[in-house]
C-alpha cells in the first residue's frame, strides 16, 4: 500500500493546524494590548464627506464650529465612526 498521499495529508494539515495555532496567539496578544475593547474605527476626510454627504468645505466648518470632533495625525484629520454615526443618526444617543 502507497502511504506518501497520506502521509503529505498528515503533512498539511499539520502545517494548518500550526498556522491556526499562530493566528490565534496573535489574536491573544492583541486583546491583551486593547484589553478586551473593540480597535476603534476612524475615518478620514473622504470618507466623512461621502457617509455625511458634506463638501470639503462644510467639513472644515464643522471641524472648526466643533460640531464633528477629530484627531489629527500626521497633519491628517481623522473622525471616530461614533461622532460620525453621532452625527448621521442623533436619536440614538452615541455621544
Amino acid at each position: 500500500m502507497d502511504y506518501k498521499p497520506l502521509i503529505r495529508k498528515l503533512e498539511s494539515i499539520e502545517e494548518t493546524q500550526g498556522k491556526i495555532l499562530f493566528y490565534i496567539r496573535i489574536l491573544a496578544e492583541e486583546n491583551v494590548k486593547t484589553r478586551g475593547r473593540l480597535p476603534e474605527v476612524l475615518y478620514n476626510d473622504q470618507e466623512v464627506m461621502f457617509k455625511l454627504s458634506w463638501s470639503k468645505s462644510t467639513l472644515k466648518r464643522r471641524r472648526a464650529d466643533g460640531i464633528l470632533r477629530y484627531r489629527k495625525i500626521k497633519n491628517k484629520f481623522y473622525y471616530r465612526e461614533k461622532d460620525v454615526f453621532s452625527l448621521l443618526f442623533p436619536d440614538t444617543g452615541s455621544s
